[in-house]
Order: structure tokens, then sequence, then C-alpha cells
């Protein structure tokens, strides 16, 4: 990449920086002359001059304070690695999936109530037995009762 096309990179990137962080931007800049500054910006983000993508992906994931141009360096290299593609998974074989199910027990397939537990919380409560606040607060919820 061209020292030109870095130079529009920084000052499209100060412009987001002062537009994201405001008048706290334009402290941590301080007095010292603009051209340096941005000189020691790009010296920091020379290394992605060829992955703007991860200059983006730390524009999108910018910290609450002001970062110095070393933070937003390490900010940079903290982007996650593209990932790669993959090729589609095979199809399944029906008679594996088949033999695969069958393995599985009856219990973990059956038609049973999914509230059974809160019935019977209730019930223990009908019966006069005392329960803990939360139990009763959870099967009240899971039976819908006020």
């Amino acid at each position: 990449m061209s020292t030109e096309r870095m130079t529009l990179v920084i000052d499209k990137l100060f412009k987001r920086l002062s537009a994201a962080y405001g008048r706290e931007w334009d402290l941590a800049l301080g007095k010292a002359p603009m051209a340096n500054i941005k000189t020691v910006w790009m010296h920091e983000l020379q290394r992605f001059e060829n992955s703007l993508r991860r200059i983006s992906w730390a524009l999108d994931n910018l910290p609450e304070r002001v970062p110095n141009a070393i933070v937003f360096r390490q900010l940079c290299a903290q982007a996650p690695d593209i990932d790669a593609p993959m090729l589609p998974l095979p199809a399944a074989d029906p008679a594996k999936v088949a033999a695969a199910l069958a393995q599985i027990p009856k219990t973990f397939t059956s038609n049973r109530d999914p509230k059974a537990w809160a019935k019977r919380l209730q019930a223990r409560a009908q019966a006069g037995e005392k329960l803990g606040f939360a139990q009763t607060t959870m099967y009240r919820q899971a039976l819908g009762i006020e």
C-alpha cells in the first residue's frame, strides 16, 4: 500500500475517532503538530496496511476511553482471523443414523410430562408440606399460577 493511501486511512481513522470520542479525542491529541501525531499513528498501524479489516474491526470495538496509537494497534492485533472456507459436510448415512438412534434409551424419547416436577411440588404444597420460596415460585411460574 502506498504512503498516500495509508495517509488517507489515517485521516479517515482520525475523523471516526473524533466523532466517537468528541472533546476527549481533541484533549488526547494534545498540542503536538498534527503531522507528527499522524506519523506516529501511521508507523504503529503500518503492519496492518494489507489488512484493513483489522483496523475496521478495531473501530467497531473501540474501548470506552480514548486509545492512543499503541492501544489502537493492540486492538487491531486482537481482530479475529477470517474463518477459512470449509467443505460441505457429507450427507449422513441413514443406516448409521438409525443404528445410533436405536441405542438411545427410551427414557429420553418418551412422552413424559415436562412439567411433572412442578405438578409434584404443587401436590406436596397442597398436601400441607411447607416448601421453600424458590420451590413455590418456580412451580407456580411453570404451571402459570398467579
